[in-house]
């Protein structure tokens, strides 16, 4: 039995500190409910819940009322459900109910509730929940299951924790839905913890969780940096009759490499074929992370050219994630190959890409090129970086283009960039290897108005550059 901690801030009333049985797993909790606001909750209209906010109204969100009334109750309630992708039109409807001779009813307000779940109006949604109560309807599960289902969209997990402790407060029995959307908002705000303990309680509640469940579980675990723990659980997925999905396995690849475990990411690749599961280019985004991660370049590589035999599209992070491996293991040639394919999918480069482009380009001293690649980053609306700039002067300097590596350092401030150490020591060594004594020594110079200290090594190179070219004492100076 998991026990934990959730702290509330209160803004209007006192902390209270009480201990809740929440549906067979006891959570110490600190919040800003006191037992007898929480034991009236059918009856309050202030939802006091994390993130809540402002009351619902109809005239606040511009509701339409009165429109073509249905003749009957059944017919309100198929308008409403139709209405679901627009949660202001399904109030509507709704207002228009109330006010007829027939009255809303509970299936109106699930309805509507879920309409605004789909929009992650979880606010309103909390406030429907109190209007229900004042009009005398008492939610039910499919109430509570829509009101959880927006805090988890909205990533409220707080919130639907509470939900919980109030279903078992006015003793409404949770089923799967209520136990995998309570899970899925864990997961989503972050809270692995949480939904594993939500998981064991589902034994007590002789709730039998299912792949959505499992899946969603893994998934907090990849999100919370537990790839040891995302493995047991799929691994008990056999012990309760359940195969893995490839939402599943996708969320344990992924969380073997955040936790840098490539290998164990490759078995579970691996596995895929004999589980009768076909990889998506999600799968094949989080196993070539996997081994870009680890330098792993030549297996990144190597799962980015059996994409066409799997018959998937490479997408932006699959290609970017592959140059960068290249990149991690210094094969230059293989970064730009890649890179020159990505038109061929209809990509277009980030700054990442770009930056490594250039980079590769300054490795392979192939200096026109990256200053061509340069100049087409505004054509492709992207903004340099530091980065960018530091390896398109480090091409300059290698080329013994002194004057253009000057040039693009002076170009910096006109970007909103700061040059950096790099970017000034680069540039040095530009001018040093061209002789450019005066040049090097103003450079040298100006690192202190930039915040930045100039090392031995550049001195010293400054100095020597002074001397070869007949100013001793200044070299002198220099080294003093």
């Amino acid at each position: 039995m998991l026990s934990l901690i959730c702290r509330r801030t209160a803004t209007h009333r006192p902390k209270v500190h009480r201990c809740v049985q929440l549906i067979g797993v006891r959570f110490s909790r600190i919040i800003n409910l006191n037992v007898d606001t929480l034991a009236s909750r059918r009856t309050t209209k202030n939802w006091h819940f994390c993130n809540a906010g402002a009351h619902y109204s109809t005239s606040r969100h511009n509701v339409p009322h009165k429109v073509n009334s249905p003749a009957s109750r059944k017919e309100y309630e198929q308008r409403i459900h139709k209405s679901r992708e627009n949660w202001r039109e399904a109030i509507g409807i709704l207002q228009d109910m109330k006010s007829s001779t027939h009255g809303a009813t509970v299936s109106a307000y699930n309805a509507v509730i879920n309409a605004c779940a789909r929009a992650k109006q979880t606010r309103v949604a909390l406030e429907l929940m109190d209007e229900m109560s004042e009009a005398g309807l008492v939610p039910d599960v499919i109430t509570y299951n829509s009101a959880i289902n927006a805090c988890a969209r909205a990533k409220q997990f707080q919130t639907a924790i509470q939900l919980l402790e109030i279903m078992q407060t006015n003793r409404v029995q949770p089923d799967i839905i209520t136990m995998n959307t309570a899970i899925s908002a864990c997961e989503k705000g972050g809270q692995w913890e949480m939904a594993l303990a939500l998981l064991d309680s589902m034994k007590a509640l002789e709730i039998k969780p299912d792949i959505t469940t499992m899946s969603a579980a893994i998934s907090a675990c990849e999100k919370g940096g537990q790839w040891e723990k995302a493995l047991a659980l799929l691994d008990s997925m056999k012990a309760i009759d359940l195969q893995p999905g490839v939402i599943a396995l996708n969320a344990a690849i992924s969380a073997c490499e955040k936790g840098g475990r490539w290998e164990e990411a490759l078995k579970l690749f691996d596995s895929m074929p004999t589980l009768g599961l076909k990889p998506t280019v999600i799968t094949m985004n989080a196993i070539i992370s996997a081994c870009e991660r680890c330098s792993r370049w030549e297996e990144a590589l190597r799962l980015f050219e059996s994409m066409a035999s799997l018959d998937l599209q490479p997408d932006s992070v699959t290609i970017n994630v592959a140059i960068s491996a290249c990149e991690k293991g210094e094969q230059w040639e293989k970064a730009l190959t890649l890179f020159d394919s990505m038109p061929g999918f209809s990509l277009h480069p980030n700054v990442m890409t770009m930056s490594t482009a250039i980079r590769a380009c300054e490795k392979l001293g192939q200096i026109d090129r990256a200053l061509k690649l340069l100049n087409s980053i505004s054509s492709l609306n992207l903004q340099p970086n530091v980065t960018i700039m530091n390896s398109a002067i480090s091409a300059c300097a290698k080329g013994e283009d002194w004057d253009k590596a000057l040039a693009l350092l002076e170009s910096m401030p006109s970007m909103g960039l700061r040059p950096d150490f790099e970017t000034i020591t680069t540039a040095i060594g530009a001018c040093t290897k061209n002789r450019q004594w005066e040049e090097a020594l103003i450079l040298l110079e100006s690192m202190p108005d930039l915040g930045l200290e100039p090392d031995a090594n550049t001195v010293k190179e400054v100095a020597s550059a002074c001397s070869e070219s007949g100013q001793k004492e200044r070299a002198l100076s220099l080294l003093k």
